[in-house]
């Protein structure tokens, strides 16, 4: 005959099990970050966009650190896409991306892209045309303004015209800036909240900020990305665009609020048999 220790550890042993049976399965944690040390972390973690015929990025010593290592910077000529060539299910779970760039004190004569996060169909496809062979994107930018000094952040999605912030802000050429792109997958179908983060991180880029310096939250649609179990992110790195050094590409896939609420009952649910005992 067991004991009632027993039992309540053999209780507690079971609704662990059946919390893990019913909420782990719903999505896969998975985190990347590439440094660009060389120029083989660039073109072997990441697929050349189909449509780019620019030369590529090349590491140039010149990223984040004190002294400066690795790091990527963009010719006169490049305009160049990338996707990193792990996919990620977007039908289960967000995703967040970030990607440390330098403002390049350039004025373009319009206003490009200076660095754009977002997340494609397939790897050969850019987050700049519309639809590529049949595949679709969506993504947020940090965009340049005409002069080179003020920047917004933009939402755009090869299905939708752009969605700008409607506020400047300025960026200084010496400095290091971390964009960071959050992605959550709503309840409703096809749409996508998304998250843009600005910090400024120094000179180096080692100083953690303690608050950003600018946010902005969005809304984009595009079935095909929203139920898509293998979407790509990348990034977009023009030139003339505003900014001409990049490093540090980050991709974190995060669980849906449903599945965080699941893991927050399994939690209250193991405690409350533990204070049984």
């Amino acid at each position: 005959m067991s004991s009632p220790k027993n039992k309540v550890q053999t209780s507690t042993t079971a609704f662990a099990a059946l919390v893990a049976v019913f909420t782990f399965p719903s999505f896969t944690a998975e985190a990347a970050t590439v440094a660009f040390e060389t120029q083989a972390d660039l073109t072997d973690n990441f697929t050349l966009a189909s449509d780019n015929t620019t030369a590529p990025l090349v590491t140039a010593g010149a990223g984040i650190g004190n002294p400066a290592s690795g790091g990527l910077v963009n010719g006169p000529s490049g305009d160049d896409g990338y996707n990193f060539n792990t996919a990620f299910n977007l039908s289960v779970a967000g995703n967040q991306i970030s990607m440390f760039f330098k403002n390049s004190g350039t004025g373009p004569a319009q206003t490009p892209t200076s660095l754009f996060l977002g997340y494609s169909t397939d790897a050969g496809t850019t987050l700049n045309t519309n639809v590529v062979n049949g595949q679709e994107w969506f993504g947020m930018r940090v965009s340049a303004q005409t002069g080179g000094v003020n920047f917004r952040l933009q939402t755009r999605s090869n299905n939708s015209t752009v969605t700008d912030q409607g506020q400047d802000f300025a960026l200084t050429t010496t400095n290091f800036y971390k964009f960071t792109v959050e992605v959550v997958r709503t309840a409703t179908a096809g749409v996508f909240s998304l998250t843009g983060k600005v910090e400024d991180f120094g000179t180096d880029g080692t100083s953690i900020p303690a608050t950003a310096l600018k946010t902005f939250t969005s809304s984009v649609t595009n079935t095909a990305v929203y139920n898509d179990t293998s979407a790509f992110a990348g990034f977009r790195a023009p030139s003339g665009g505003g900014a001409n050094n990049f490093d540090n590409f980050s991709v974190n896939q995060v669980p849906e609020p449903g599945t965080i609420g699941l893991l927050a009952l399994a939690t209250v649910g193991m405690v409350a048999i533990r204070r049984r005992r």
